[in-house]
C-alpha cells in the first residue's frame, strides 16, 4: 500500500512532467518558426531558449526513471524555460 508521502511524492512528479510537456510544446512552436509569432517585429530564437529546451528534455527523458530527478529538480529547469519564453513574447516572468 501507498504511503501518503509517497503518494504526495507520485503527484509532484507528475505536475512536474505535465508542466514540462507543456512548456516544451510551445518552445518547439517558437523553434520551428524562428520567430516569436504575437511580437511585432519578429526576432531570432534565442539560443538561451535552445538551451533551455534541451536540458529540460534531457531531464524529462530521465523523470520517469527510479533515479530520475526530482520532481523540484524538474520544476526549477521548466521555470527557467518558461523565463525564456515570457521573455521572447516580451513579458514579464510569472513569479
Amino acid at each position: 500500500m501507498a504511503t501518503l508521502t509517497g503518494v504526495k511524492e507520485l503527484q509532484a512528479r507528475v505536475h512536474a512532467i505535465e508542466h514540462a510537456s507543456q512548456s516544451l510544446a510551445l518552445a518547439r512552436t517558437y523553434i520551428s518558426a524562428d520567430v516569436v509569432p504575437q511580437v511585432p517585429n519578429p526576432c531570432p530564437v534565442s539560443a538561451r531558449l535552445r538551451a533551455e529546451v534541451s536540458r529540460v528534455a534531457r531531464m524529462l527523458e530521465q523523470a520517469s526513471g527510479p533515479t530520475g530527478h526530482s520532481p523540484q529538480a524538474l520544476e526549477g529547469a521548466v521555470e527557467g524555460l518558461d523565463r525564456e519564453l515570457h521573455a521572447l513574447r516580451g513579458m514579464p516572468a510569472p513569479h
